[in-house]
């Protein structure tokens, strides 16, 4: 198994982990169907660095899970960070 096979299950249970928060809400046929999903955000599109260094990722914004963000997780400080935010418009995104 190489490093990344290793390492890789570490780093998806961690940005799931950190995208993941508990809070209680009262429970509607529009919240059922609506923004954000109750079962939580789920990174998309993870890519592994070629040296194992830190993973992106595609997340939707807290409002509106449809709008796509670029995502970082870097593994030396365990710190995730918006590398592009979309604005929007299916091809519009500004850099952070």
């Amino acid at each position: 198994m190489n490093q990344m096979q290793e390492i890789l299950p570490t780093v998806l249970c961690a940005i799931l982990c950190g995208l993941v928060g508990a809070r209680a809400e009262k429970l509607t046929i529009e919240r059922i169907y609506g923004d954000p999903a109750l079962d939580g955000p789920r990174p998309r599109s993870v890519a592994v660095a070629p040296n194992g260094s830190r993973v992106t990722f595609l997340k939707g914004k807290n409002d509106d899970y449809e709008r796509l963000d670029l995502w970082e997780y870097n593994l030396a400080d365990g710190v995730s960070r918006l590398l592009v935010a979309s604005s929007g418009g299916a091809m519009a995104a500004t850099w952070s």
